[in-house]
This record gives C-alpha cells, structure tokens and sequence, in this order.
C-alpha cells in the first residue's frame, strides 16, 4: 500500500521546569510506555479520549486505539481514531450532480453505534528523537489532534500527577507522590516538522537568479472568497464562469526578486503552515528551473507491504513488521529527502 511519509522532529516529551530544555523526567520511551499501560488496561473506547473537547472552536476528541514497540529497534507505533463534525452521529453530503442552489442533502448515521472519524498512524524512533505520520487513502494524517492527545495525557491521565487533598492536581513528580517542586513541573509534548535545511540553503545561495514567485492553491466554488477568484480568471472570457462542484487548484506567477530577509519568511511561514488549501509555493531563476517548496518538509511516498483488511484499521503490529521491513531505506530518505525533489 502506498503511504504518505511525514517526519517530525520530537522538541519536548515529558515534564519540564520553565524554561528548560531537557525534561525533569519521563520522555518518549517512558510516555508511550506509560500510554500503553493506560490504554490496554480495560476501559472502553469512548473513555480513551484525554481532553476536552470544543465544539464551537471545531476541536474534536481523539480515541487511543492500540500501539506496540518493535524490541529490538525501540521504535513505537500507535494508532488514533480521530472523531469528525457529526448532527449526533451522523454525516451529511450532497450528491454531485445537482445544481448549486438545491439544499438537499444525504445523510448516514451510526445510531449511537459508532463514533464517526478516521484513523492516524504515527511511527515514533526515540533514537532518532523523530517521529512520522504514516498517511494512507483511509486515514488523516492527525499531527494536531496527536499534540493535543499526548498533552492531554501527560497533563490529565499520566501516573505522575500530584493530588492535593481534594483530587486537585497540584504538580507532577516521578512517583506520583508530593515532594518540593513538583508545582513547579509541567507536561508538554511538543514536534515540528522536520526541516530540508538544503533545499533552503540551495535558494539562498541562488537569490540573485530568482526573478518570479510562484504560488499554487485548491479553491472552492462554494467558497465566497474562491468564487470570486475563479470568476476573475473568467471575466472578459467567458460569459458565466463555470460553476464548479470539485475543489480546483490554481497556480499563481508573479515577477519578484525577494530580498534574503523576504524569502526566509516565505520558507518559514510554508514551513509551519497547516492549511491543506495551500498546496506549493515557489520560485523561478533566471535559467527557467523552478524550486518548490513543497520539498521543506521532510515527507514523501512509499510503498509499504501492508494489509488493510476491509472495515478494519490497519493492525498495529503488522504496521511494525512493515515499516520495520524498510526501516533502513526510510531513514535514509528522511535523513537526504532531496532526491525525491
């Protein structure tokens, strides 16, 4: 099976005083461990999720579905359910062949029988201090909703909580119990996406060749903002724009020579950003070649010798077995991602 590949560099996992680096205790062996034990320990799906939720600020739970660490690699494996926005179970659609303007819509539901979502793989090697999503057609990558599980449950269901007389949590210490300082211990678990510090280091050393930016986004007809762009790139062309029901992706070019300062914040800002809309962004030299940034980000596609069996997630130990079968040749791949460019 084909999976998308995108690697993490692991800033903090455990418990830090402020303003330090390293942790006090605990850190990535030690918390999925801990993770492991708490999840296997009986309860029920529905009680996995470790924050609260929001809905109004689109903040969904996340369920622990099952890990398992390899022996002799240390590497770690989990797997999450992400819930999606559902009317109390169910998920709604619209068919595409209707026009724009008709407001009916389809609709299936679990009847309480289920929590709608979609699944999340991530690969963790604590000798790399890395971690990688593992995307496939069936699951999301969940790299927001696996900070905000992994903080919820170093703040919120760990064993080294302290409580207070009144089942308050008070600090965090390494045996649970209260010792001086242990206010002073917070949880965090914090990544960043792993940076390809030669493909920035490449258009730096050719900034005097750059001469256009190039930007190249998905928009949506629906959208009022994306309507009027389309219906731009129409006018004086065509009469009535097509109405699209399918997201489209448009590339931008614009003559620009950045200044140094101007093109690291274009590499930093696509570096962090997390909206899928934007699909690549990048720059032409004087020669024609065209570097995009796309290749920022360490990730890539690979090809897995793994099953998924239908109406199931992909079983975490055979993920274990297959990522381990090509650890190698990822590594590698993560380690130099520039030739995939």
């Amino acid at each position: 099976m084909e999976a998308k590949f995108t690697f993490y560099n692991i800033e903090k996992c455990g418990y830090y005083t402020f303003g330090s680096t390293d942790p006090v205790f605990s850190g990535v062996t030690d918390v999925f461990a801990k993770l492991a034990l708490w999840g296997a320990d009986g309860r029920e799906l529905e009680n996995t999720t470790t924050y609260e939720h929001d809905r109004d600020n689109e903040i969904m739970r996340t369920f622990y579905v099952d890990s398992a660490t390899c022996p002799v690699t240390n590497d770690i494996f989990l797997t999450l359910w992400n819930e999606v926005e559902n009317d109390n179970g169910k998920i709604y659609g619209m068919a595409p062949n209707k026009k724009p303007g008709n407001t009916e819509i389809l609709e299936t539901g679990f009847d309480g029988l289920a929590i709608p979502g979609f699944p999340s793989y991530f690969w963790f090697s604590p000798e790399n201090n890395v971690f990688a999503s593992i995307k496939f057609d069936h699951s999301t990558s969940g790299k927001k909703n696996l900070e905000l599980y992994m903080n919820g449950f170093l703040s919120n269901k760990s064993p080294y909580r302290v409580f207070n007389e009144e089942d308050v949590v008070i600090g965090y210490s390494q045996d649970g119990k209260y010792a001086k300082g242990c206010d002073k211990n917070h949880p965090r678990f914090l990544a960043k996406k792993r940076k390809n510090n030669k493909l920035e280091a490449e258009l730096l050393a050719n900034l005097s060749n750059i001469r256009k930016f190039v930007k190249k986004e998905s928009l949506l007809y629906s959208t009022p903002d994306d309507r009027q762009l389309i219906e731009r790139v129409f006018s004086r062309l065509l009469d009535n724009p097509p109405a699209f029901s399918k997201s489209k992706d448009i590339m931008h070019e614009v003559a620009f020579e950045p200044s140094a300062g101007q093109l690291k914040k274009i590499i930093s800002n696509f570096y962090d950003n997390e909206d899928e809309t934007l699909k690549n962004a990048g720059f032409i030299y004087n020669t024609g070649k065209r570097v995009m940034l796309k290749g920022i980000n360490v990730s890539f596609k690979f090809n897995l010798d793994v099953t998924k069996f239908e109406a199931h997630v992909i079983n975490v130990e055979a993920l274990l077995k297959a990522v381990r079968l090509s650890r190698v040749e990822l590594l590698a791949e993560m380690e130099n991602p520039i030739s995939t460019q």
